[in-house]
């Protein structure tokens, strides 16, 4: 008997990691596979925090390609390799985050030696993740180079993406990353064995001297931002941002790239495909469940709309008032209120909720409407 307790207790923390990989692993980069973007022209980063909606439905994009490919280093286990316009990054990945291990094309090659995280696991709302990174890099094989730096990566944003092509997502996160890089060139290094043994020997680096560094105003260094929105069932970003300055009204700018959810869905992945067409099930459910109070008395011409994905609500108003929308359970205890504009869009996030059977009361000019809805 205490045998098969031991054995079953040193079990335990096995299975919890097996089961967070597999929760985190649906964003995980995949070899073979290949993915379209387009350009977005004159894109607005829009505004952070929980609950919102970020509408891009009418963005514009131009008629260039610009492909991303990833697929197995060869020469070492367990890395991957990401292709854009021709330089060759590479990635370690598990359950807590993808880092950058270095890069290369036919200038440069940078081995870190600090790994720099590029995504932290599991995306929640809130949650951040800061470092420093550090390695050797060779320009043209002769010029012999310190890189290094300091990473700050935040959640900073929750909520609903409205596209272009008429899809909205539900469950949308925003990752908003932060970087300072540095440089320190040695002209009296020849070699990369030289370099190596300067920077991990002699004059090496700790995460303070880094820091210090960057602080220290009379040293160049180069920042540079990103934004990424992750959608629940999608492996890879639906929209990435690098940011370059601020606009006249002074809102944020930035170069943008679209991969659209139809261009992701044509990529073998049954993982992320499960969870699209569970998505897809649990909102014709909940519209069943909606089309059955109508019939039952509701009046069939709503001046709203309710989606049900996942752990998020989204309810969409047709009419030129405003309005608001309480969530309570069939006793009449309210969990979750909010307030939304004419023709606009509220969504209300339920996460931490129990499961099960609720309602949702939409009152607008006076008038209270009534659904029930399964979260």
């Amino acid at each position: 008997m205490k045998k098969t307790l031991l054995i079953t207790l040193l079990s335990m923390p096995l299975l919890l990691v097996y089961g967070q990989t597999n929760n985190n692993s649906r964003y995980l980069f995949k070899s073979g596979d290949k993915l379209h973007r387009q350009r977005i022209e004159n894109f607005s980063i829009g505004e952070k925090g929980n609950d919102i909606v970020w509408d891009y439905c009418n963005i514009k994009t131009n008629d260039r390609d610009y492909v991303i490919e990833y697929t197995l280093d060869g020469d070492r286990d367990g890395v991957i390799t990401e292709i854009i316009n021709n330089t060759r990054y590479y990635y370690n990945q598990d359950s807590v985050s993808i880092r950058n291990i270095g890069y290369e094309n036919n200038n440069i090659i940078a081995e870190y030696d600090r790994t720099e995280t590029i995504l932290p696991f599991p995306l929640e709302y809130g949650k951040k993740v800061s470092g420093v990174f550090h390695g050797c890099c060779m320009y043209c094989e002769n010029l012999m180079i310190r890189q290094f730096g300091a990473y700050d990566i935040e959640v900073d944003g929750k909520g609903t993406l409205l596209l272009p092509d008429g899809k909205t997502l539900n469950n949308v996160y925003r990752v908003h990353s932060v970087k300072e890089t540095c440089q320190i060139a040695y002209d009296d290094v020849h070699t990369k064995r030289e370099l190596l043994e300067l920077i991990d020997s002699i004059h090496p680096f700790t995460a303070d001297s880094i820091t210090a560094f960057i602080s220290n105003p009379n040293n160049h260094t180069k920042h540079s931002e990103t934004y990424k929105w992750y959608a629940e069932g999608y492996r890879y970003p639906i929209i990435e941002a690098a940011v370059y300055g601020k606009g006249i009204d002074g809102s944020t700018k930035a170069t943008a790239y679209y991969c659209a959810p139809d261009e992701q869905e044509k990529l073998y992945d049954k993982e992320n495909e499960k969870i699209r067409t569970n998505r897809i099930k649990q909102q014709a459910d909940n519209q069943e469940h909606i089309n059955s109070q109508q019939s039952n008395g509701y009046d069939n011409n709503n001046p709203y709309s309710i989606v049900v994905n996942g752990t998020s609500i989204t309810i969409s108003s047709h009419t030129d008032s405003d309005f608001s929308a309480t969530l309570s359970d069939s006793a009449g205890i309210t969990y979750k209120s909010a307030r939304g504009k004419a023709n606009g869009i509220l969504n209300i996030d339920c996460s931490g909720l129990r499961h099960g059977e609720y309602v949702i009361h939409v009152e607008i000019d006076g008038n209270i409407f009534s659904n029930k809805i399964k979260v």
